[in-house]
């Protein structure tokens, strides 16, 4: 076994052999610890969270990275990873670097549009690498050592070594589909205002509500590695601080905030700032809906999202909460 004079190149070698006659051969795994038990382990940690955003908001947010972390490379998970879908790329596809994240989110839905070859059979939206390489990495330009390789670290060893090869890094996962107009007959039952109020779809006036699921942030990381756990726990703080739970209620025909009883002012998910200010947009562009399906239709028009006031308003009109749907009679 190695001594801690053997060089990390001979322990990656081995770690590399090792993996791949695992690979070839499952049945081999207890050989495959015994072989590996005297590397260290990683700390394992993970940072997972998401937010309903629109593409402002990750200008905003790219704008936060290139000013924090200008080194940082952005590029496509597939050339590492093939979960989710699309598959992962072969060694022999070229590798792409993007300049920040809105320019790679942006390749991305072009990928998602276009449907290239190399895209395999499936057409999902690519998820976003961004890696900030180590100082030997940058200085060799090796696009290769840039991304840190085609591999990822192993789940099931969770070897220090890899997870200190692997870096500092996240991925983005942009999942906003932009906006419908929830006034549309056969929309499906979350996009769709006249399954969330009484007033009949012609008495709105024109407008758009943000389609799509919420966008993630993901990071992996060893706790004992302080480079990485720094940039990891930064990366997040920054990207939190583009989103919020504090919201007000708004009446779309009306175009004002309301008072919605028993609202607690936070909304279920985050959501992004950028997309909340639609609302003050004409038309308007409302961010998310302010109550989930299961919390009824209201009596009036389905009620919206959108940025507080600034200043208490005595005179607010008072809106009554819908009566729960069965649903939630149901599931209580």
């Amino acid at each position: 076994m190695f001594s801690k004079q053997d060089s990390r190149e001979t322990r990656r070698a081995f770690i590399r052999q090792v993996l791949a006659r695992l690979d070839k051969h499952p049945a081999q795994l207890y050989w495959a610890i015994d072989s590996l038990k005297a590397e260290p382990k990683a700390k394992h940690r993970r940072l997972r969270s998401s937010a309903k955003i629109c593409i402002e908001d990750v200008e905003v947010y790219s704008n936060l990275l290139k000013q924090e972390f200008p080194e940082l490379i952005y590029f496509f998970a597939n050339y590492k990873t093939g979960t989710p879908t699309p598959s992962k790329f072969s060694d022999a596809h070229p590798i792409i670097l993007y300049g920040d994240l809105l320019q790679a989110v942006k390749a991305a839905l072009d990928v998602e549009r276009d449907r290239p070859p190399f895209n395999g059979p499936n057409f999902n939206r690519p998820n976003i690498y961004c890696r900030w390489p180590w100082p030997d990495e940058i200085q060799s330009a090796d696009p290769e050592r840039l991304i840190g390789g085609r591999d990822e670290a192993s789940d099931v060893f969770r070897l220090a070594l890899q997870y200190r090869d692997d870096g500092r890094w996240f991925t983005f996962h942009y999942k906003s589909d932009g906006y419908v107009d929830p006034r549309q007959p056969n929309l499906r039952y979350a996009l769709s205002a006249s399954e969330r109020g009484k007033l009949p779809a012609d008495r709105y006036p024109e407008m758009a509500v943000l389609s799509g699921a919420e966008t993630e942030f993901f990071a992996c990381y060893d706790l004992n590695d302080s480079e990485t756990t720094a940039f990891a726990k930064r990366a997040h703080a920054l990207w939190r601080r583009i989103a919020t739970k504090d919201v007000a209620v708004y009446d779309p025909v009306e175009r004002e905030i309301v008072d919605l009883e028993n609202w607690r002012g936070k909304h279920w998910r985050q959501v992004g700032k950028k997309a909340l200010e639609g609302a003050l947009a004409t038309p308007a562009r409302y961010v998310d809906f302010a109550l989930t399906p299961m919390d009824g239709r209201s009596d009036g028009p389905a009620l919206m999202i959108g940025p507080k006031s600034k200043k208490p308003d005595p005179a607010r009109r008072h809106v009554a909460a819908p009566p729960p749907s069965m649903w939630k009679k149901i599931l209580g």
